[in-house]
């Protein structure tokens, strides 16, 4: 063999080699962050009974670190909490629960991109219409219909979440319900 046919498939190995190792790498590193826009009926049911007793932005962000939300200049409002859809093992990502001034509590399953991603969201929106619309229309989320069982349990005021877990996001600590799937 010529040198040169030596540095040649010498080149061609290494470049294998690595192909292999990387393309391995770049599989794993998607099962450990990609993505999960699923959404959790329980942990949107355990969420609106969270929401619901809160009467308003101020009052839900103080009471509740982990709430964002928004009052628009019409005197409307929206709060609500998010479950980040990225990390593929994470259990009810892609969750979105709020709580608006008309009363309602309203839950969406679609692609919740960070922990802070219900703030991003209201940060353009001039009014609680325009952020529905843009929630459904532009980030293409789908409405989960609630349970008659829930709809129940809250007009009784009580509650058929189960234990407590604790989150830490940037200090602060927040219950929930862990997710038993």
């Amino acid at each position: 063999m010529t040198r040169r046919r030596i540095v040649l498939a010498s080149l061609a190995s290494a470049g294998l080699v690595v192909l292999l190792c990387c393309g391995a790498g770049y599989f794993w590193l998607y099962l450990l962050i990609g993505v999960n826009d699923a959404g959790s009926a329980s942990l949107a049911e355990e969420w609106k009974l969270v929401l619901e007793p809160l009467g308003n932005v101020e009052d839900a962000t103080q009471k509740e670190p982990l709430v964002q939300g928004k009052r628009f200049a019409d005197g409307d409002w929206v709060f609500g909490l998010c479950r980040d859809s990225h990390g593929r093992f994470k259990q009810g990502g892609g969750t979105l629960v709020v709580k608006d001034s008309r009363g309602k509590v309203r839950a969406f399953f679609g692609h919740v991109c960070g922990w802070l991603a219900l703030e991003t969201m209201l940060r353009e929106q001039k009014s609680l219409d325009e952020f529905y619309k843009y929630l459904l229309e532009q980030w293409q989320f789908q409405e989960y219909q609630w349970t008659k069982e829930t709809q129940k349990e809250t007009q009784k005021g009580t509650g058929n979440a189960k234990g407590n877990a604790v989150e830490s996001r940037g200090g602060a600590v927040r219950r929930f319900r862990s997710l038993e799937e």
